[in-house]
């Protein structure tokens, strides 16, 4: 039984959850863009202009049905690709700097959006929705510690250039072993909790 949700399990994964994260609106992408490299005022409507375009796009391509994931997949890359090749026309090279700089520190901190949460962290989300016992918030922790050796030894063999396709089968094959095993551990009334929080969260995500 696959009971993994956005709001559980997201980011857990890195780069598989990605689409599931929740989406940020134009006017937030701004406020978060200002705090980074601090916008003029005459630069704040022209980013917002390009994100409001960006949301549109994403909006469009999410109520395809026609497309396959792949397809719809390098259509979401383009229309990021394009929204930072414009908004590299609008910044200045300071600001561009600044930008390039908070990346590099997210990604190397590991604070960036694909952020892999710790296993204190899943243990508490799931408690918060199913109320585990204490010997199992105590397995659910060791199966936690493990996904996430896991995931950081992949991230090693991805900087020693191993195919990405490679990568991103043994990622799920990861995440699936992690599952499980919470599966295995959550007796059947928690498993229908997680259930029904999936089918809210994602109903929920759905809608916006």
């Amino acid at each position: 039984m696959a009971l993994v949700q956005a709001g559980v399990y997201a980011q857990a994964g890195g780069r598989e959850t990605a689409e599931k994260r929740k989406p940020v609106s134009p006017t937030e992408a701004v406020a978060r863009l200002d705090a980074i490299v601090s916008l003029r005022e005459d630069q704040k409507p022209k980013v917002l202009e390009l994100a409001t375009t960006r949301d549109a796009k994403m909006k469009a391509l999410k109520a395809e049905t026609t497309a396959d994931k792949e397809a719809l997949k390098t259509k979401r890359m383009e229309i990021n690709k394009a929204y930072k090749t414009e908004l590299g026309k609008v910044l200045d090279a300071a600001q561009k700097e600044k930008l390039k700089a908070h990346r590099e520190a997210m990604k190397k901190e590991g604070n960036g959006p694909h952020k892999m949460k710790t296993a204190d962290e899943v243990v508490q989300e799931i408690d918060a929705v199913v109320k585990l016992r204490e010997d199992q918030k105590s397995k659910i922790k060791t199966l936690a510690e493990n996904k996430n050796a896991s995931i950081k030894a992949l991230m090693a063999d991805k900087k020693a250039g191993m195919d990405e396709e490679a990568l991103k089968s043994k990622r799920k094959e990861i995440m699936k072993t992690f599952r499980s095993g919470v599966n295995e551990v959550l007796d059947e009334s928690q498993r229908k909790l997680l259930a029904e929080h999936r089918k809210a969260q994602k109903s929920k995500y759905d809608k916006k």
